[in-house]
Formats: C-alpha cells, structure tokens, sequence
C-alpha cells in the first residue's frame, strides 16, 4: 500500500481552539462547541450523532490553537476496522467507526482503517444520516 496522504482544497483548514482540558490527537473527529469561551472552540465528536466539523491535522494540546480539516480527504484515527468504500461515522473520543444506520455520516473511506491508526476518509458536507 502506499503512504497515506491528506488532500485538502484551498481554504479546507480552519484554526481551531482546544479547551477540553487535555489532548486531542491527531485524526481525531471534533464538533464545535455549543457554549465556547473562544471562538471556533472545539470538542471530540464523541457521540455518533453529533454534527462535526471537521478533523484535526496534529496533535493538539489543551488551550491552544491548531488545524482542523474541514473538507477533502483527511486521515482519521480509526476505532476499529473499517473497510474501503465504507461510510464512516465520528465514535468514542472522536474515532473513526463504520457508519450505521440512523448516525451521522463523515465520509466514505477510501483506505482500510484499523483501530488506533490513520487511515484516509473523503469527508462528506455536513452531517448527513445514514438511512434506516
């Protein structure tokens, strides 16, 4: 297989702020906050129903700012294996998981996901839901 690569379109990144009071890694799906103290303050989408944003580039530290991919292909930290062709859904602390019936859909993936390593997911416009 090839090394994985990020495609992002002219102006797919946004500067976001984490104030969740620990790390968020990189690949990780996140969702604006409802209540921020900053702006464009963000959180893991951690449930599968959440409306995300979009996907963190890096690593990012509590009470900075960092990139979050908004659009294009992104790599995603994968929760479990996912097959290629799949769509994929935000999980537990903001994983990667394949998408189930009734959750929001991120994106289709276009490698082969794992649990705990990246993999590369086409992200979808806003939060659509898988039907069922």
């Amino acid at each position: 297989m090839t090394e994985l690569t990020r495609v992002v379109p002219d102006k797919g990144i946004r500067q976001v702020y984490n104030g969740t009071g620990g790390t968020l890694l990189q690949g990780t799906f996140v969702k604006l906050k409802t209540a921020p103290t900053y702006k464009n303050e963000i959180e893991a989408a951690t449930g599968n129903t959440d409306a995300y944003y979009g996907v963190l580039t890096a690593d990012l530290a509590t009470a900075s700012y960092g990139d979050c991919q908004i659009e294009g292909v992104a790599l995603v930290l994968g929760a479990e294996a996912v097959a290629v062709g799949v769509r994929v859904m935000p999980g537990a602390a903001g994983a990667g998981f394949t998408c189930t019936a009734g959750n929001s859909v991120v994106g289709i993936a276009v490698t082969l996901g794992a649990a705990a390593t990246l993999f590369e997911v086409e992200l979808a416009k806003g939060s659509a839901r898988m039907p069922g």
